[in-house]
């Protein structure tokens, strides 16, 4: 049986991300992430979509560096020196943020429902949450790893490349 607090039944809660991009904040499942890494030094990819900053070497392995404010559609240009790495098996890619607002346990039933009235962005947002005080876009991962994916098929082009 479940532990209870005043008689309720304790709520099953997951580790989650909170970080900011492009002024908003965003929650995403920790299980998604790899690290996060500071200060890295990366080289520019000629020809590239917008949304990519550049290429990695990052503990022996090359990463795909994008700029989470232009993915999201919620800013332009990349905006702080922190990457977040995300664990995919089709591939290596990190995201720079403007910051990190730590990591905190959120009850699942919340991050799955997201709020009704989400904000008009990208596909991989389920909606928002309210924890503690905070307002959060939700991430789905498996919406951000296709979003990501699309990307990488798309062409220099496409993607309004050299603005």
């Amino acid at each position: 049986m479940a532990a209870e607090k005043s008689g309720q039944p304790e709520e099953e809660k997951g580790r989650t991300l909170f970080f900011r991009s492009g002024g908003e904040l965003f929650a995403l499942d920790v299980g998604a992430v790899d690290e996060i890494a500071v200060d890295l030094d990366w080289t520019a990819v000629p020809m590239a979509p917008a949304a990519v900053v550049g290429v990695v070497n990052h503990r022996g392995e090359i990463y795909t560096v994008l700029d989470f404010a232009r993915l999201s559609g919620v800013g332009g240009g990349m905006e702080g020196v922190v990457a977040v790495f995300l664990h995919r098996r089709e591939m290596s890619v990190g995201v720079t943020v403007q910051s990190i607002d730590g990591i905190e346990w959120v009850p699942r039933r919340l991050m799955e429902q997201g709020a009704a009235e989400a904000k008009a962005l990208p596909g991989f947002l389920k909606g928002t949450i309210d924890f503690g005080g905070k307002v959060a876009n939700v991430i789905d991962e498996e919406g951000l790893a296709g979003t990501i994916a699309r990307l990488a098929d798309s062409s220099g082009e496409e993607s309004g490349c050299g603005e």
